[in-house]
């Protein structure tokens, strides 16, 4: 298969996965486990890309899983955009400035990134919104923030066979990260 064909494949099966966990998280962790908090399905996606892509490819991810998951939700699609753009440049700069190789630093980043995600999204609310959050759910947050870590484990062999499926070659500065 060509270069241009495996690239797109790549994203392909990466656009699946959000699309296949979003629809996961939306409709049957709500009829099996009712209010129980979901993991943020879709965070581990932008983590990967945050860290083991480009700066240009994470953005068009960032991107493409804001717009899937911006059909499933209530947020307003400028205020979800600015959101996960803020999300993937935290997670950029961290791996910039403290990188290790492995699904441990990948799990660290998804929690660092759900942690982060309430109070960004509460900070963009009083800034953007007429009628901003008023009720934060902190016990709802706080599972959400430990659950997503947990995911990430799961999915992290996931996106290094895509990656290996599809030839995908990780930036230098990465390498090889599951055997």
């Amino acid at each position: 298969m060509s270069d241009k064909r495996l690239l797109i494949l790549n994203y392909f099966c990466f656009v699946v996965y959000g699309i296949f966990t979003i629809g996961f998280q939306t409709s049957i962790w709500s009829q099996v486990l009712g209010g129980f908090p979901p993991p943020h399905f879709w965070l581990p996606v932008l983590a990967y890309w945050s860290l083991y892509r480009s700066p240009k490819e994470g953005l068009i991810m960032t991107y493409l899983i804001t717009l899937l998951v911006a059909s499933v939700t209530a947020m307003p699609l400028g205020m979800f955009l600015l959101l996960n753009i803020i999300l993937y440049a935290l997670s950029y700069t961290f791996k910039s400035k403290f990188y290790q190789p492995g699904p441990i630093f990948f799990a660290i980043i998804c929690g660092a990134m759900s942690v982060a995600f309430m109070p960004i999204h509460f900070i963009l609310s009083l800034i953007i919104e007429p009628t901003p959050i008023q009720d934060l759910e902190i016990i709802f947050w706080l599972l959400q923030s430990l659950l997503t870590p947990l995911l990430s484990f799961a999915v992290y062999p996931i996106f290094c066979i895509i990656d290996d499926l599809t030839n995908k070659e990780l930036p230098t500065e990465v390498g090889r990260q599951f055997e």
